[in-house]
């Protein structure tokens, strides 16, 4: 593993090595407690404009992370998301998105660090509570929805999209691992659902994070790029 710096370097050289959401805070706290803190050391903690994206080659889709340890995280944190705050109450989440593919699916994991894991109750706008949000697009033209959220009533994942039939929604894979102030998604998603012809040379992709404490209301959520909350 490599080491994290203790102190931020003059020219913060030494910033921005992290893998996990913790790894990461950790580091721009100690960068913005540092006497020696310039702003243009924040770019080390940008992410880039692209997710990375592997081809898949013996990943999990249980939950487990299995597989998924070596996959180049996409970051999520305020500081490097679209973040809206309804409430005003602040955030408790970060976390992180992996994706892989192969010719007939992409995988998406993302592991939310969570306090208090609250899905909405009811299938019922069920963005207002814990739980994914994701886009399909390409051109800048928005694209197919697809969320994925855990309901009580199977007490299991269920998938959510006006843009697709019911036979399609069964389609898609989902899992949700619930653990202690964290939670895991594996989603596995067809691109003939996603886009008519399969797998494209280029699209776009955004995910939101959605976070509620209290089963009724989503309290704040943050997503890769605007596009999603409105």
């Amino acid at each position: 593993p490599t080491k994290k710096p203790e102190k931020p370097s003059v020219d913060g050289s030494q910033l921005g090595n992290f893998q996990t959401a913790e790894e990461y805070q950790e580091q721009l706290n100690a960068l913005l407690e540092s006497p020696k803190f310039k702003v243009e050391d924040l770019r080390k903690f940008n992410n880039p404009g692209a997710v990375p994206l592997f081809r898949a080659d013996g990943i999990t889709t249980d939950g487990s992370g299995k597989g998924w340890e070596n996959y180049k995280p996409f970051i999520m944190t305020i500081p490097t998301t679209n973040y809206v705050d309804y409430l005003n109450v602040g955030s408790d989440i970060n976390g992180e998105i992996k994706t892989a593919f192969d010719d007939e699916n992409l995988y998406v994991h993302a592991v939310i660090n969570d306090d208090i894991f609250c899905p909405k109750i009811g299938d019922d706008n069920y963005w207002s509570g814990d739980g994914v949000q994701m886009t399909f697009s390409q051109n800048d033209v928005f694209g197919k929805e697809i969320g994925v959220a855990w309901n009580d009533e199977i007490g299991k994942a269920s998938v959510y999209s006006v843009y697709l039939n019911k036979d399609q929604i069964a389609d898609i894979g989902a899992k949700i691992v619930v653990g202690e102030g964290q939670q895991v998604y594996d989603i596995v998603l067809p691109w003939n659902l996603l886009y008519d012809g399969g797998k494209p040379e280029r699209f776009q992709f955004n995910m939101c994070f959605n976070d509620c404490d209290d089963g009724q209301n989503r309290h704040d959520c943050m997503e890769i790029a605007p596009g999603i909350l409105r």
